[in-house]
C-alpha cells in the first residue's frame, strides 16, 4: 500500500517546497545508490566506533561547519537530542526553551532531568518568537543548580535568537548551551543566512541535514565544542542510534556536502533565485510574508487569515506541495535543490490565493504560564484515567498533546490543564490525566 501511494503520488509530478531539502532533484544522487545498501564489512568502517571512512566523513563534516567534533546520526535530530540531554542531565538540571520540539521533552523524562522552563517572545502571528537573553539570564539566576540551557533556533518558522549573546551569559555561570539548529543545516554555506550556533559560541549544535540541504530523511549530525567530553558523548549517542546504520545515508550525504563544497554556486544560484523570489511576491497584498529582527530567509512563511485550504488549492491548482498551512499561514521549505520554474510555479498560486485571503489579524500568542504538579517523568509514568476534554480543568496532564508539524507540544505531561490551554485543544478530544478519581 506504502509503495502504490508513494508511486502514483510521483507521477502526478507535484513541486516539492517541503522537506527533506533533496526535492527528489536527481543532481544529489550519486548513481547506484541502492547497491550502497551494505553493513559492516571489511573496510566499510563502523558508525558507533569509527576508525576508517566514516571517521573521515565525520572530519570532513566537521571542517565544514568549523567545530571540534562532529558525529554523523541515521535517526535523525531526535538521537542526537536524546544523547544532548543525557549527557547535560549527568551534570544537573536542564532549562529548556518551551517551544522546543516533543524530542528534547522526550530526553527530559529519559533522563529524569529537573528542568524549568524559559518562555519565548511572542509573534503578533499565533507563533512564538525568539528565546531573548534577558530571559535566559534571569531563569539561571532563579536555578541555581542547572547545568545545560536549550533552545531552538531557528524555529519552524525561521525565527533565530541571538545565540552569541545567550552563549555568552550560559558561559560566564559556568554552564553549557545547546541549540537544536535542526532547520539551520545550510547557514554556514552562504553570508545570505544568519550565522551558525556552532559560530556563535554554542556547545552542542543539532542539524538535521535532510531538512534544508539536498540529504535523504533521517540524516543528522551533532557538533561537539571543546567544553564537552567527546567520548562520553559518542558512547551516549550509541545508546540512541540504531546498531545498523544505512550506509545509504551516509553514502548520499557524503556525495552531497562534497558536492556543495566543490560547485559553490550552487548556494550562490540557489539564494540569487530566494532573493529575487522574495521581492517578487512583495506586491501580495493579504499574504504577509513574514520576516523577524534575526530571520531565516529560506523559510517561506506567509501570515493571513480566512483561507483554511491554501495547502490543497496549491497542490490540486498549481502543482506544488507546500510544508504546512493553516487558516492563519503557510509555510514553504526552500533548498539548493530547487529550481526556477518551481519558485515560479509557487509564485503563481501565492498570488492565486492572495485574492481568496484576508490580511493577517494579529494574535497575540504566549505560552500559558506553566503550571507543573509533577515531573515530567513521574507524570508519563503515573497510573492514568482517561477523560473528556470538558472534564479536564485542573487535572494535570499525564500525555503530550503535539500537533504536528511543528511538533511543539500543547501541554507536556506535568502540566495541568487551564482554560487557557483547553481552548486549543478540540471539544471532542480525550485525555489523559494523571491519578484516577
Amino acid at each position: 500500500m506504502v509503495y502504490k501511494f508513494l508511486k502514483n503520488y510521483f507521477e502526478k509530478n507535484v513541486y516539492p517546497f517541503h522537506m527533506p531539502g533533496h526535492k527528489r532533484n536527481s543532481e544529489f544522487f550519486p548513481q547506484h545508490l541502492p547497491l550502497f545498501d551494505l553493513t559492516e564489512i571489511s573496510g566499510t568502517d563502523n558508525l558507533s566506533a569509527p576508525q576508517g571512512i566514516i571517521l573521515e566523513f565525520q572530519k570532513a563534516l566537521a571542517s565544514v561547519y568549523d567545530t571540534e567534533y562532529t558525529l554523523f546520526c541515521v535517526n535523525g535530530a531526535t538521537g542526537c537530542l536524546l544523547s544532548s540531554i543525557s549527557y547535560a542531565a549527568q551534570r544537573g538540571g536542564v532549562l529548556v526553551a518551551r517551544n522546543c520540539h516533543k524530542a528534547v521533552f522526550n530526553g527530559i523524562i529519559l533522563s529524569g532531568a529537573e528542568h524549568k522552563f524559559i518562555v519565548p517572545a511572542a509573534t503578533s502571528f499565533g507563533f512564538a518568537g525568539e528565546v531573548f537573553s534577558t530571559e535566559v539570564v534571569a531563569a539561571l539566576d532563579n536555578f541555581p543548580d542547572c547545568a545545560a540551557v536549550i533552545i531552538t533556533s531557528p524555529t519552524y518558522e525561521g525565527i533565530v535568537s541571538n545565540i552569541e549573546e545567550i552563549a555568552t551569559e550560559v558561559h560566564k555561570r559556568g554552564k553549557i548551551l545547546i541549540v537544536d539548529e535542526a532547520h539551520g543545516a545550510h547557514f554556514v554555506f552562504s553570508a545570505v543566512f544568519p550565522r551558525s550556533a556552532v559560530q556563535c559560541g554554542a556547545d552542542i549544535v543539532i542539524n538535521s541535514l535532510h531538512k534544508t540541504l539536498p540529504v535523504l530523511g533521517q540524516c543528522a549530525c551533532v557538533h561537539l565544542s571543546k567544553r564537552i567530553d567527546f567520548e562520553k558523548f559518542r558512547r551516549l549517542m550509541n545508546f540512541y542510534q540504531t546498531s545498523s546504520p544505512s550506509y545509504m545515508l551516509m553514502a548520499q550525504t557524503d556525495y552531497v556536502i562534497q558536492k556543495l563544497i566543490r560547485e559553490p554556486f550552487r548556494f550562490e544560484n540557489y539564494t540569487q533565485m530566494l532573493l529575487s523570489f522574495r521581492e517578487e511576491i512583495k506586491h501580495l497584498k493579504n499574504l504577509r510574508l513574514f520576516d523577524a529582527r534575526l530571520y531565516d530567509k529560506s523559510k517561506l512563511t506567509f501570515c493571513y487569515s480566512a483561507l483554511p485550504n491554501a495547502e490543497n488549492i496549491l497542490c490540486e491548482k498549481f502543482g506544488v506541495q507546500i510544508e504546512t498551512s493553516n487558516n492563519q499561514r503557510l509555510i514553504a521549505m526552500t533548498s539548493p535543490a530547487d529550481t526556477a520554474s518551481g519558485f515560479e510555479k509557487l509564485k503563481r498560486g501565492l498570488y492565486f490565493i492572495d485574492g481568496l485571503a484576508r490580511p493577517p489579524e494579529n494574535t497575540d500568542f504566549t505560552f500559558s504560564a506553566s503550571i507543573m504538579i509533577k515531573s515530567m517523568k513521574d507524570a508519563f509514568f503515573a497510573e492514568k484515567e482517561e477523560i473528556q476534554r470538558e472534564n479536564a480543568a485542573g487535572r494535570t496532564s499525564a500525555d503530550f498533546i503535539t500537533p504536528y508539524p511543528p511538533g511543539i507540544p500543547i501541554i507536556v505531561p506535568g502540566e495541568v490543564f487551564t482554560e487557557e490551554v483547553l481552548e486549543k485543544i478540540p471539544l471532542n478530544y480525550k485525555l489523559l490525566v494523571c491519578e484516577k478519581r
